[in-house]
């Protein structure tokens, strides 16, 4: 009998969910990588890697606003705050 390749798990792939880890890479840890990246290329004597790093900094810092972004309203109503959603006056 075959096994069945999509049941089959290998004990080194960690197994989590996309939704687990969708919550697990939040705007914080993606600024801190960000500055690693600026850190990394400040020291950096190849300007193209260097450059190449500003960029994936610039991208980390862009995706850490809209994960902010869309997290906003959620925060907003754990926290008691008023909801603004729907309203159009």
């Amino acid at each position: 009998m075959k096994p069945n390749s999509a049941m089959c798990i290998f004990a080194h792939e960690p197994v989590v969910s996309p939704e687990r880890l969708k919550s697990m890479i939040t705007s914080d840890f993606l600024r801190r990588q960000a500055e690693n990246c600026l850190r990394i290329a400040r020291s950096c004597f190849d300007l193209g890697s260097a450059e190449r790093l500003r960029l994936m900094a610039t991208e980390l810092h862009a995706k850490a606003d809209e994960i902010d972004r869309r997290d906003l309203p959620s925060r907003l109503a754990s926290a008691g705050a008023p909801s603004f959603q729907g309203n159009d006056r």
